[in-house]
């Protein structure tokens, strides 16, 4: 009877061409009857014998008891009979078939007086003729139980979402991710710019791949990526130095230098007091790890124009963009405040620069770590770098 398995709520019958006759397969569960049906007769389980038979024992299943219905045999009396089986009341059953062969979204027929079940044998010698096959199975369910259509096959879930919508869904959701990566700054790159400090994360092709997967079922959003490690940069904020602006950028920032000129008057300005004269003087301690150029003849350290023309060149970037403003401008206000050496340099805070000499506040830390890197080098090598 193939690898069905026989429940509670559905009975199979079995038509075969021996004895030109029905087989019905217990358990059954009926359902309630027409108005046309007449009285049945005492609900005893001698009213229709039932005939054992092992034919249909499943693997791991106890033996189906069964019955013979022929072309004869009465709706009232097969009715009975297959309440019999069941085990339910015949007043209030309420039977309803379906083949097995037919769709699952197909309606099921109702089994209710002799009509329908006239029109039920008839349907199953059809079967037979049709498909050329010595059984037909019929699945017989009970109304009355709170059965919905899922029931009748429990792989096929109701409302789904197909292969081809699902991957054309993906496909719609990839296109759209790619179109809101692509960057504008990086070329032929797709980037998501962070909403932590605003820094491009670069992102490649297989990762917005799964990106846009993680869309459908909701765990991220084209403009959002799902919070894993695959996405963890996102999230932080950006450990990298802002690099060197091109220079055809017209949104730069030039430093003013105000300039005094000595005419010989009285209202000159005052000269700058060098920021170092209330700094105490301790490079000649033992402790000290810096040392002054004048306390060691045999260490010579850069110069500050020397830094500042490796910056301007762009030598520390390697490939970056020259800046729009020369390096002696800020040569000279720093020689202004008596810093000529890179040993110098590093004795002040980076706020200095940025407020005194007009720095950026990135090159005035990029000014003060190159510095301590020249200074160190020439204490090492006791020479210029």
């Amino acid at each position: 009877m193939s690898n069905k398995q026989v429940s509670n709520s559905h009975h199979y019958w079995e038509h075969t061409r021996e004895q030109d006759g029905w087989t019905v397969l217990a358990p059954l569960v009926p359902p309630a009857v027409g108005g046309d049906l007449p009285p049945p007769p005492p609900y005893t389980p001698e009213a229709a014998p039932v005939h054992q038979s092992h034919r249909w024992q499943l693997p791991g299943q106890p033996p189906v008891p069964t019955t013979s219905f022929t072309r004869d045999t009465s709706f009232a009396v097969a009715f009975l009979d297959i309440c019999n089986m069941m085990e339910v009341d015949p007043s209030t059953a309420c039977i309803s078939f379906k083949w097995d062969n037919e769709r699952a979204t197909q309606a099921t027929h109702v089994l209710g007086n002799a009509t329908d079940w006239e029109n039920c044998l008839a349907s199953g010698f059809g079967q037979q003729k049709q498909t050329k096959t010595q059984t037909v199975i019929c699945i017989i369910k009970n109304m009355n139980e709170a059965m919905d259509t899922a029931q009748w096959a429990p792989n096929t879930p109701l409302h789904t979402t197909t292969g081809k919508k699902r991957k054309s869904a993906a496909n719609q959701e990839y296109r759209e991710l790619k179109a809101n990566l692509k960057c504008s700054t990086h070329k032929d790159q797709f980037c998501f710019v962070s909403t932590v400090d605003g820094h491009h994360v670069p992102i490649d092709p297989f990762n917005v791949g799964l990106w846009a997967k993680e869309i459908l079922p909701g765990k991220a959003t084209v403009a959002r990526p799902l919070e894993n490690i695959v996405f963890k940069d996102c999230f932080m904020p950006s450990r990298k130095k802002p690099c060197i602006a091109s220079s055809t950028s017209s949104n730069l920032y030039v430093p003013t230098i105000h300039v005094t000129v000595n005419t010989g008057g009285s209202n000159t300005s005052p000269p700058r007091r060098s920021p170092l004269a209330t700094i105490t003087n301790n490079i000649d301690t033992p402790t000290s790890p810096i040392r002054d150029q004048h306390s060691d003849d045999k260490i010579r350290y850069q110069r500050v124009e020397q830094i500042l023309q490796l910056i301007d060149d762009g030598g520390i970037f390697g490939d970056s963009a020259e800046l729009t403003f020369p390096a002696v401008i800020f040569a000279d206000a720093l020689h202004e405040c008596d810093i000529t050496y890179v040993s110098q340099v590093i004795l002040l805070d980076t706020d200095f620069y940025v407020q005194e000499i007009n720095m950026l506040s990135w090159l005035a830390e990029l000014f003060v770590e190159e510095s301590l890197v020249a200074v160190g080098r020439a204490q090492k090598g006791k020479g210029t770098v």
